[in-house]
């Protein structure tokens, strides 16, 4: 008897250039099978912040960030969806910082799902910027979200595989 899957979503390149949000067969838009939560409701646009918002990028050693909402963690590890709605401060974190080594990700619990992102220049597209996000519906530790990746995407493992990028827990960039 085989486990039945979570619900889950890929955001990022599937094996062509251009960040979108996917279900388990690759479908997107109007075509996905069933809802993303990370869709805001009626609109067909997934949530901005999945396109590199939620990858790690590591602070410069003098990076200024003056007027800061938040507390810079110990590791100087960051992501620009914690400037919140300040464009500023988001693109602030942007220069101030640079991307983390292709496949460390971070966890983020955000509205019912798990959400493992990481910059990736696997799937399709090799220019700067480009991000993968798993995203799986429920709570999940790294461990899960690892062991279930190939069992969603298998193709999108073969990719990072194929290119020598292992996947590698930072830590909770969104607490549970």
């Amino acid at each position: 008897m085989s486990e039945a899957l979570p619900r889950a979503w890929w955001h990022g390149c599937w094996l062509e250039s251009g960040h979108y949000l996917h279900d388990v067969n690759g479908r997107r838009g109007p075509d996905m099978i069933g809802p993303c939560p990370l869709r805001p409701s009626g609109s067909i646009y997934e949530a901005t912040y999945l396109d590199g918002g939620l990858a790690p990028r590591r602070l410069r050693p003098r990076a200024w960030l003056p007027r800061s909402p938040f507390a810079i963690p110990d590791d100087r590890i960051v992501f620009t969806r914690m400037a919140g709605d300040d464009w500023d401060q988001r693109h602030r974190l942007e220069r101030e910082s640079e991307e983390c080594p292709q496949g460390e990700f971070l966890l983020h619990a955000i509205a019912g799902c798990t959400i493992a992102a990481w910059w990736d220049r696997t799937q399709g597209d090799e220019r700067g910027a480009c991000n993968s996000c798993l995203i799986v519906d429920g709570d999940h530790e790294a461990g899960a979200m690892i062991d279930l990746f190939p069992r969603l995407f298998a193709r999108q493992v073969w990719q990072l595989s194929a290119a020598g990028v292992q996947l590698r827990f930072l830590r909770w960039g969104t607490e549970p």
